[in-house]
């Protein structure tokens, strides 16, 4: 097992390549599913950074906007903030009251957060699925 089958099995079309909001969530749950411990250790993947995930050869994916279907639709550069910001139309701003990376006063860890700080997919998960209702 490696990453070649991890991403066969969790991540079979690129980001970009999703053009719908339903089919964006679906994709990034798909992910975020295959980043469970089980799941990792199944394909033989190590968790490197939070960044990315990597086999035993040291091939990596990354974990980041930039494998996410959602950021691929919803991510735009901010002048104000000075980086790039998610919009309003995210499904998980809309379901959260927040983005996916931002702590707020009900959640002061952020579902990104948990994967950065512990490693833990599960709060992606559970506000994924929470979108997609």
């Amino acid at each position: 097992m490696s990453t070649e089958t991890w991403v066969n099995e969790f991540y079979p079309t690129p980001a970009e390549a999703v053009v719908t909001e339903e089919e964006a969530i679906k994709h990034s749950l798909r992910k975020w599913k295959g980043l469970t411990p089980g799941n990792l250790i199944k394909h033989g993947m190590t968790v490197d950074t939070c960044f990315s995930i990597d086999d035993s050869e040291g091939v990596a994916f990354p974990v980041s906007s930039d494998s996410c279907a959602l950021c691929k639709l919803f991510l735009r550069w901010s002048e104000k903030v000075g980086d790039k910001t998610c919009t309003t139309d995210c499904p998980l701003v809309q379901t959260r009251g927040a983005p996916c990376d931002e702590s707020t006063e009900a959640s002061p860890r952020s579902p990104w957060g948990s994967w950065v700080s512990y490693r833990d997919p599960k709060p992606m998960i559970k506000l994924l699925e929470e979108a997609l209702g």
